[in-house]
């Protein structure tokens, strides 16, 4: 029981966390989860590469990420328990 109280919790963090993102951030997250890199992500959303860079350091901070792996992780994370909703 206490580790469904962690990781119930653990996934309201995350949901709050991803309530935090701009649209934009959200859409380019889509896109490096898609696996795109900044140039491709740049291209589809015409942001200047130094725009996209700005978005995923921000995605970074706010997600509480340390790696590429670690945000994927956790935006995988998310989508999952959302589908299991």
């Amino acid at each position: 029981h206490v580790r469904s109280r962690e990781r119930v919790s653990a996934d309201r963090e995350a949901r709050e966390r991803f309530a935090q993102l701009s649209e934009r951030e959200r859409e380019v997250l889509g896109l490096i989860v898609a696996g795109l890199t900044n140039k491709e992500i740049g291209r589809a959303l015409t942001l200047s590469p130094r725009t996209v860079e700005t978005h995923r350091a921000n995605l970074f901070g706010k997600l509480e990420a340390p790696s590429l792996a670690q945000l994927i992780r956790r935006y995988a994370n998310l989508v999952e328990s959302d589908a299991a909703a």
